[in-house]
């Protein structure tokens, strides 16, 4: 369902572009509250929700098995340090006594120097001297600070992200719009998000065609791509706790998938995410009253040789309807429906074939458009389609009968749920 709103979003403003220059889109947006499509006992009035980690013991037992890792190499880091600053505070109040030393250690180098040369003659000593410099005092270097060593930094397996966001997952996942969470919610969602899974990776290599500008010419070369299949599956269960019937109870992501020339953090996110927003939707549409958004065009003609005022006046009663969808259920209708009579009424000047008349086949067109988004939300969904069904009678172009088909989807899936809260 959610790929035919896509669909409706989208193709009906490439079709609209290859219409004549007379009509005039105007694309709009607005909100609306979208029904379930299996909507819930009336005495339900809220939800409670669960999110289960099928290994939350064993990724418990790997948190505690990391942390006291990291609880030991920091222990080894504070004693370190302790022995460090230790060794460091004896050398500075100790540090006469290194200079003594060293001095005292100068002071018999030079004193065997000199009796050496005392014991040679004087040509002996000459040669002497030349190769042997008299000993320098050689200062100690005085320690600037203690031995530094890197702090140990806790890095928590990837694993057990997933304890992490248990809480905000539940919170923002498994819900229902339109209904409370509640202690004793009418309504009992359970998710079990079971652990993640991959295949060992698969490296394919093709030859890839391409133009070298620099020799002019087309080469080739081998392009390496690496696959990885994975998956990362959720059991969903929704139970009405005041009949105890199981509403539901499906598998979501439990097919591998394939993702080429990533890695293992990445592909594990894309799909935790992904599944938890398929959850989430699946969830809304059975049962819960989400808000969508519609993006769609109401079409005015551009004044040429004729004047179109009722079609301004048509689009501004319209969307003073639309706007309001979102906010009420009330029946504000009555504004729609002075605009879908204005565009009919323009339809009784139609002439086929006859492009002089004020409404030619292209304003025809447009104005069937119209309709079809107007009797939708009146839910007079045969109207809706008989409009639809009349653009056949011209000649679509491809991008329109795209345009088209999506309508069609659009306006089954309003009129299953419509029916299914009359």
């Amino acid at each position: 369902m959610k790929k035919a709103l896509l669909l409706l979003v989208l193709l009906p403003l490439v079709a609209i572009q290859l219409l004549a220059q007379k009509p005039d889109d105007n694309k709009i947006d607005f909100q609306f509250r979208q029904l379930p499509l299996n909507p819930l006992n009336k005495a339900i009035t809220g939800f409670v929700s669960e999110l289960i980690i099928s290994n939350e013991q064993e990724l418990l037992q790997l948190k505690e098995q990391s942390l006291a890792e990291y609880d030991k190499n920091m222990a080894e880091y504070q004693q370190n340090k302790a022995n460090a600053q230790a060794d460091y505070d004896y050398k500075i109040s100790h540090w006469d006594d290194y200079i003594n030393a060293a001095k005292k250690e100068h002071e018999v180098a030079l004193d065997a120097y000199n009796k050496t040369l005392e014991s040679m003659n004087l040509i002996e000593r000459l040669a002497y001297r030349e190769t042997h410099s008299p000993p320098a005092f050689v200062m100690p270097r005085k320690p600037t600070g203690p031995t530094t060593y890197s702090e140990p930094r806790y890095y928590a397996p990837i694993e057990l992200e997933i304890l992490d966001k248990k809480e905000l997952l539940r919170t923002t996942y498994l819900r229902i719009d339109g209904y409370d969470p509640q202690p004793s919610g009418g309504v009992y969602i359970k998710a079990t998000l079971f652990p993640f899974e991959a295949k060992e990776p698969v490296s394919t290599t093709t030859q890839v065609k391409y133009y070298d500008n620099a020799s002019k010419t087309y080469q080739t070369k081998n392009v390496t791509t690496v696959t990885i299949s994975a998956k990362y599956p959720i059991s969903l269960e929704v139970v009405d706790k005041v009949s105890g019937k199981v509403l539901l109870n499906t598998i979501i992501g439990g097919e591998f998938v394939g993702f080429n020339n990533s890695t293992q953090s990445v592909i594990e996110a894309d799909l935790l995410n992904g599944n938890f927003k398929k959850l989430s939707s699946l969830l809304n549409s059975k049962y819960g009253y989400a808000t969508e958004t519609r993006k769609t065009i109401i079409y005015t003609i551009k004044p040429k040789k004729f004047e179109y005022p009722e079609y301004q006046s048509a689009f501004e009663k319209a969307m003073s309807f639309y706007n309001t969808l979102k906010y009420t259920d009330q029946d504000l209708s009555a504004n729609l429906k002075e605009a879908i009579a204005l565009w009919e009424k323009a339809l009784t000047e139609y002439v086929p074939n006859d492009s002089k008349v004020r409404i030619d086949e292209d304003v025809v067109r447009a104005t069937y458009y119209n309709l079809v988004e107007g009797y939708l939300w009146l839910n007079d969904y045969d109207k809706a389609n008989s409009y639809l069904t009349k653009l056949f009678a011209f000649k679509l172009r491809d991008n329109e009968k795209s345009a088209i088909d999506a309508y069609k989807d659009f306006i089954n899936d309003q009129k299953e749920r419509y029916l299914a809260n009359k």
